[in-house]
């Protein structure tokens, strides 16, 4: 028998959130704001798993760089796509 936990590709709003050790709230507000990789299927929104663990590891490598380069500032404070520093 097959474990079904084994299947799964894709994560809801609330798994992210505890995968990611943030609020369900957070992680729909990166979600929404593009940051966390997501997908809508009617009116459900998915994370899927192989993109959420390629986000974790990207986003750890560029924090971590950004450290070693001296910027301390919040991923959330990061300068968006248009230019401009955008927070939730």
């Amino acid at each position: 028998m097959t474990d079904p936990d084994a299947l799964r590709r894709v994560f809801t709003v609330e798994e992210t959130a505890a995968v990611c050790g943030i609020s369900r709230d957070l992680a729909t507000t990166a979600i929404s704001q593009g940051l966390i990789p997501a997908i809508q299927i009617g009116r459900r929104v998915v994370v899927p798993a192989d993109a959420l663990v390629d986000w974790l590891n990207t986003e750890a490598l560029r924090q971590s760089a950004e450290r070693r380069a001296g910027s301390n500032q919040p991923w959330y404070q990061s300068t968006g796509p248009g230019g401009t520093n955008e927070s939730p």
